[in-house]
């Protein structure tokens, strides 16, 4: 290597960095957080914030590390266990401890600061990120985790400490322009992650759903397009559905996971009447991807040891050939 490409690899490095969907993401946030903290009790939502940002790294860089010295322990005693549950799932392509930056838990611990009710107490916005964190090193297929982060250390906190959820960064309390900067964010967030499909989707199966409500039940149809539900929907839509590591790839896999979500989010919302409904759902539709993805990697496995199998000689062919 050229000592002019040496000088440039770092900042290559940097520049890719800086391009990838959660670096986006977190251009997104650097924008809609001032925004956000400007429509309520500053101090309250900052409390929230930095103890569900704080939790969720401090959970991730535990983990990492308790997993890490783990699997290294592992390849030198027993090499062999690696191979065998629950070793394969949890340290699936998991490498030694080794520096890194918590990009994920900083998203992830900002979403549920931006979707937790202000007057949380400390405990349940500080547990809320750590269970985010767990949640993505410990339930996992291979080397991918199951469900959002966010969405399951929310939904879990609620469960735990019951603890309200009130959506205040999705913008509701602001006027309409606030929540054009929100959609303008959205767009490039989308266009990078590529999951352009899946909100899309989810947004015309929800509100079509809710249109056909409309017809037996107007007043409870119209709230759907009001804000805050309609903020929160986009929000959700954006900064949760589309999550490329829990989300399909292929377009109609994208199209199929953001109609079942929506689908799944209008009935528990017309049933439960629950702010955690739009959570629920998006974990179901994290089940329902990690399943095709499963039945799509043993079937693959499947083909090609069927193919491997059809390119061995058999011995009797391999007589037959030099007799």
């Amino acid at each position: 290597m050229s000592d002019h490409s040496a000088a440039h690899t770092p900042t290559l490095a940097l520049t890719r960095r800086l391009r990838t969907p959660k670096a986006y993401l977190g251009w997104a946030f650097a924008v809609l957080v001032p925004v956000a903290l400007t429509g309520g009790a500053l101090g309250d939502e900052l409390r929230v914030l930095g103890l569900a940002i704080t939790g969720s790294v401090c959970a991730d860089l535990l983990f990492a590390l308790a997993i890490g010295f783990a699997l290294q322990r592992l390849r030198r005693d027993a090499p062999a266990r690696l191979t065998r549950p629950p070793w394969r799932g949890l340290l699936a392509r998991r490498r030694p401890p080794a520096p890194f930056w918590p990009s994920g838990a900083l998203l992830a611990g900002a979403i549920i600061g931006l979707l937790l009710d202000p007057s949380s107490p400390p405990s349940a916005a500080f547990a809320a990120g750590v269970l985010a964190s767990a949640s993505k090193h410990t339930i996992r297929y291979r080397a991918r985790h199951i469900f959002n982060p966010a969405a399951f250390g929310l939904l879990a906190g609620s469960l735990l400490f019951t603890e309200q959820i009130s959506w205040w960064g999705a913008l509701p309390a602001l006027p309409l322009a606030a929540t054009v900067v929100m959609i303008l964010a959205a767009a490039i967030v989308l266009d990078r992650s590529r999951k352009l499909p899946a909100a899309l989707a989810f947004l015309l199966a929800y509100y079509g759903i809710y249109l056909i409500v409309a017809l037996t039940d107007p007043h409870h149809a119209t709230e759907a397009f009001r804000s805050p539900i309609s903020n929160a929907t986009i929000f959700f839509a954006v900064f949760m559905l589309s999550d490329p590591p829990t989300a399909p790839i292929t377009i109609p896999a994208q199209l199929t996971y953001g109609a079942l979500i929506a689908a799944i989010a209008v009935t528990l919302e017309l049933t439960s009447h629950s702010q955690t409904f739009p959570l629920v759902a998006l974990c179901a539709g994290n089940l329902y991807a990690a399943a095709t993805r499963a039945r799509r990697t043993r079937r693959n496995r499947a083909q090609r040891a069927v193919r491997a199998a059809a390119k061995t000689p058999s011995r009797g062919d391999t007589a037959a050939r030099y007799t």
